[in-house]
């Protein structure tokens, strides 16, 4: 039930974002959208920013990535494009407020787990330590989640295959060269830092 109730919040908030700004939603629109009232509303959420946080790690996370294998990384960034531009009024509405650090987090998260689960094999391949693995993992997903939402604060125009077809060109041309750049140092004995710097 609790589930099923946080869903229903989470659609108000939803919808109202289609034709509201974030900072003109309350507590009292939500629950009024939905038929529940404000104590349920705060028996789940601290505040509206609170449940637009579970939105993007719960719906927006599982709809990317459910039925999909983690070896088919087109597939899960064909699902990230195409839950952007579905949800397109919710997440320029997002990226409009103050509410933008959670989208920004949310897709950092994503990318980063994405680049670092689905190029582990490649890494173990290259001889790569972990340290450099998240380094790499972090600058593709600051890369990508730049461009992403450079796409959803446009009037995103490109569909979502258009936008994997130019992806997939810049990822596998580049991702070759850094492995090589990375076996080249490792055979050198050229030091990494123990841990992650970021």
């Amino acid at each position: 039930m609790s589930v099923i109730t946080k869903k229903a919040l989470a659609q108000s908030l939803k919808d109202l974002m289609q034709t509201r700004p974030l900072c003109k939603i309350t507590v009292q629109n939500i629950v009024d959208a939905c038929g529940l009232n404000r104590q349920t509303f705060y028996y789940h959420f601290g505040d509206v920013y609170e449940l637009l946080g579970w939105i993007f790690e719960n719906e927006a996370a599982q709809a990317i990535t459910q039925g999909n294998d983690a070896g088919d990384w087109e597939e899960k960034l064909l699902k990230m494009f195409r839950y952007l531009k579905e949800n397109r009024a919710f997440c320029q509405n997002t990226l409009h407020s103050v509410g933008r650090e959670q989208l920004e987090r949310f897709l950092s998260m994503q990318m980063f787990a994405f680049f670092l689960r689905n190029l582990a094999e490649q890494f173990a391949k290259a001889g790569i330590g972990q340290a450099d693995q998240e380094f790499i993992a972090y600058f593709f997903a600051d890369a990508f989640s730049g461009m992403l939402l450079r796409w959803v604060s446009s009037p995103m125009n490109e569909t979502p295959e258009q936008m994997l077809r130019r992806t997939r060109a810049v990822f596998e041309s580049s991702l070759p060269a850094v492995l090589q750049r990375y076996r080249a140092l490792a055979a050198k004995g050229e030091d990494t830092p123990a841990s992650s710097p970021l």
